[in-house]
């Protein structure tokens, strides 16, 4: 049997002290002689585990799922308006974007953020995920929040 990283063998919840790739509920269970990592983990989150030596791969369901993306914005009424604009354009730009994707896994927003070798499959797949995505009604969503 395949000996994982150490941190992989544990069962956590949420907590700002942990130091793992994910910081959702996780378990080990044997399946036919194996042991079996089971998360609830989004596709960049497999790949950072990939990065660690964990042997896991993602499953997207078939009828698609939720993709959260990150999102580049100002904040209103700043005491440095033009160069917090700068600031997100630069951070939306190919040049800034190529090694967020290389050195820290992050998934471009901006289609022309180039690829590498390392990280060609990974912006395919996250495309091929795009296309079942299932979208959030967010503003349905805020109507439930607690006041």
């Amino acid at each position: 049997m395949q000996e994982l990283p150490k941190a992989a063998i544990r069962s956590e919840g949420p907590s700002k002290k942990s130091n793992t790739a994910t910081g959702y509920r996780r378990q080990l269970c044997r399946y036919k002689d194996k042991v079996v990592f089971q998360s609830l983990a989004s596709s960049t989150q497999v790949s950072t585990l990939k990065l660690l030596g964990v042997p896991v791969e993602y499953a997207q369901p078939k009828e698609g799922a939720v993709v959260l993306n990150v999102t580049e914005c100002t904040i209103a009424h700043n005491n440095q308006p033009a160069l917090a604009q700068k600031l997100a354009a630069y951070l939306l730009s190919p040049e800034a974007q190529a090694p967020a994707l290389e050195e820290g896994d992050q998934i471009p927003s901006n289609p022309k953020a180039p690829t590498t070798d390392k990280t060609r499959t990974q912006v395919a797949a996250m495309n091929a995920y795009l296309e079942t995505a299932i979208s959030i009604d967010w503003d349905q969503v805020n109507q439930q929040r607690p006041e």
